[in-house]
């Protein structure tokens, strides 16, 4: 079984620290997507970038309980891995913390 996860860490440094106590020998793929932005662009002025480091990991069986403070919930992912079933999963879990997020069958009409 393999579980999505979406991590955002203060900084490279501790999303590297937390990566590296997987030890040498896991077996998980993890995406470093780098720092988000916090504004966007304007014609006028350029983005600025959080300092904070965004990690998707594909967990190779569940999700290590340690880094769930890091986890974060979004409903529009721009980038994802892992097969859909695995994506389903992910977006079944940010739906269950934000529903709010979500338009309902009648307001979607």
């Amino acid at each position: 079984m393999k579980t999505l996860g979406k991590y955002r860490f203060g900084s490279k440094g501790a999303a590297t620290t937390k990566i590296n106590a997987l030890g040498e020998k896991h077996s998980h793929l993890i995406v470093h997507l780098g720092h988000p932005i916090e504004t966007e662009a304007t014609e006028d002025t350029e983005a600025v970038y959080s300092n904070d480091w965004l990690v998707d990991v594909l967990w190779d069986g569940e999700a290590s309980g340690d880094w769930s403070s890091a986890f974060v919930y979004t409903a529009s992912p721009q980038h994802s891995v892992g097969a859909s079933g695995v994506q389903a999963q992910y977006m079944s879990k940010v739906q269950a913390a934000h529903p709010e997020w979500f338009l309902t069958e009648e307001e979607d009409v």
